[in-house]
Parts: structure tokens; sequence; C-alpha cells
């Protein structure tokens, strides 16, 4: 059973929630391990500066010799990109790693065109720095990593390497056997 938990304050007040859930694809050989949940406050997140009016909430990964407060079985870099103002953000990456902007509230411009809140951009692997204009009230998830390099078999919400790890994935779960968090 998997249960979210918010301040006492803001169970009694209500107010904004925002939430992003990711699902993270893992490595053959980690595959099997038991899952776990992070239980991750604002407060254990490093805050970084980038840009006059901008700031990194770095969540996983390291940026600038620091790390982020969550654990990965691979390199992933999850940034939480916040502009107070209008900005340019020059944001260092590792070439040959993938790389997806998620833009949760205002825009960006890059490389002369403007992307919009809910767009999702996806970037070449070569490269090693991502350069745009953020907007007022900027907000995005800039997830970076390096790849797997493994094939996938999806079916609903489990991926796994081939159809039989597919097969054996679904009887587990209606079997009751995967384990519990």
């Amino acid at each position: 059973i998997h249960k979210e938990f918010h301040s006492k304050e803001f169970s009694k007040l209500g107010g904004m929630f925002e939430m992003v859930q990711l699902w993270i694809n893992l490595p053959q050989k980690h595959k099997m391990t038991n899952p776990k949940y992070q239980d991750i406050k604002s407060d254990d997140i490093p805050v970084l500066e980038i840009g006059k009016y901008s700031m990194l909430r770095l969540i996983s990964g390291e940026y600038e010799n620091e790390n982020g407060a969550a654990s990965t079985f691979t390199k992933i870099n999850l940034y939480d990109l916040i502009s107070k103002s209008e900005d340019e953000i020059s944001i260092s990456l590792s070439s040959g790693t993938n790389s997806i902007l998620l833009i949760l509230n205002g825009e960006i411009t890059l490389s002369e065109n403007k992307h919009t809140k809910n767009s999702i951009l996806i970037f070449e692997k070569e490269g090693e720095t991502l350069t745009f204009r953020s907007s007022t009230d900027f907000k995005g998830l800039l997830l970076n990593g390096t790849p797997i390099e493994e094939p996938m078999v999806a079916h609903g919400p489990f991926v796994m390497n081939t159809r039989e790890e597919i097969i054996q994935a679904i009887q587990d779960y209606e079997e009751g056997t995967m384990g519990t968090l």
C-alpha cells in the first residue's frame, strides 16, 4: 500500500498540491530488487542558484559537486528548475546522456523557439550544455541520465527485458508474490 503524507497544517487547511510521479526503469540485473519508497522532504533537497533569478532543486544525481537527496541504481539527475523572473539559464550535462525537460509552468525560449506549459522537450545525446531563456514564474523538471541500452518489453505497468520476463511479472503480480513495501 502506497500512501502520501502531508503536513498536519495542509491536511487541516488544504491548498494547492502539485506532484509528479516517476517510474524509473532499472538495468536487468536489478529488476528483481525489492521495491523501496524514498520519503524525501523539501528540506532534504539541496538548492543551487543558476542564473540571476533562478534555482535548481537537486532531487537526485549531482550538480556542481552537490549530491541530490534520492538514491538511484544508475546515474539519474533529476532537477526541479524554478525562475522567479525572466532569466538566462545554462545547465551543464554529460555528453551521451538522455535528457528530457517537462515544462510545468511558464515558458522557455530555446534556439529562438518558444515552448510553453505542458511541453515535453527531448534532447539529442550530443552536447554538454543546455541553455535557454525562462519566463517569469517558469517551473520545469529536467530528467537526465545514462542510457541503459538494454531491450525493453512493456505490458501495462510492467517493463522488463524479454516477453518471458513480462509473463513472469504478470504471474507474480496475480499470485501476490511481487513483494511488499
